[in-house]
């Protein structure tokens, strides 16, 4: 009889045990706080130094890739451009000359005949191939100079390319930090832009998670009040040291941002799913 009491004893003791164990959550599921940042931020001038003449784009407005965004003077660059571009442009040195070696070339071959028949000298015979031979180096000297004039015009066009400014990636500009009349060169820049597409959620994960976590594992990501909206988001880099005093790791997921609904710089909560580790 004490046997079997003390039996019923063990199992009314352990059955609150194994239902607290079963109900203990994994790492994964809890919430972890991180904050959203753009992918990229880039201050943002010209490689020339000189007056902005020219702003084409302000704050909060979105940019394209490549998008002229503000100019220097360039005046000078544009009339150096139209010089090159016209020197590039005019071939008749090149068709003078091989004119002129066509006739030179004919009038060697006859003389060449004539020498043959005994009609002609020979100091006349030599005086018509080294007019030829001239001839021929004149036409390799203008195609010579038709190559310069066409990198002449490239480097022009290559200055005046660093007297605008356009813009690296796709995204918003943050800040304008200069404005027409002001003077600008490579330290100073004149805007502040910021990729959100995709964008960077960042968080520091205690240590006892790491074995959990792996690159392209999904998250789920949730926006700080008054937003409260949860957005599935991708592991992309996991920090290989720790920080000691605080006993925990660094993990970047990067959150799709396509119509730039998600807002950059606000706070948020991410958990994964058991399914992924």
């Amino acid at each position: 009889m004490n046997n079997k009491v003390a039996a019923l004893t063990a199992i009314v003791v352990l059955a609150p045990m194994q239902s607290a164990g079963q109900l203990s959550t994994s790492p994964l599921a809890e919430n972890y706080d991180c904050v959203i940042e753009p992918r990229e931020v880039a201050d943002v001038g010209s490689q020339a130094e000189g007056v902005l003449s020219e702003i084409m784009a302000d704050r909060g407005a979105s940019v394209k890739k490549g998008d002229i965004l503000a100019k220097l003077n360039t005046t000078v660059e544009e009339t150096n451009l139209e010089l090159a571009g016209l020197r590039a442009g005019n071939d008749a040195k090149i068709k003078s000359s091989r004119q002129r070696s066509q006739y030179f070339r004919a009038q060697n071959e006859r003389s060449e005949k004539l020498f043959e028949e005994g009609s002609l000298s020979t100091a006349a015979a030599e005086k018509a191939l080294t007019e030829r031979r001239i001839a021929q180096y004149e036409v390799e000297a203008a195609m010579v100079e038709s190559k310069m004039a066409d990198a002449e015009f490239l480097r022009a066009e290559a200055l005046l390319e660093q007297k605008i400014i356009r813009a690296p990636f796709d995204g918003v500009i943050v800040d304008r930090l200069l404005s027409p009349g002001a003077y600008t060169y490579e330290q100073a820049p004149v805007y502040r832009i910021a990729q959100i597409d995709p964008l960077n959620v960042e968080l520091y994960a205690p240590i006892d998670l790491y074995p959990h976590l792996s690159e392209g594992m999904t998250g789920t990501v949730t926006l700080s009040p008054p937003f409260s909206t949860q957005f599935d988001a991708e592991i992309a880099i996991i920090d290989k040291t720790f920080d000691a005093p605080s006993s925990t790791f660094g993990v970047r997921l990067q959150l799709s941002n396509p119509d730039g609904a998600i807002p950059a710089g606000i706070h948020c909560k991410v958990s994964f799913r058991e399914s992924d580790s």
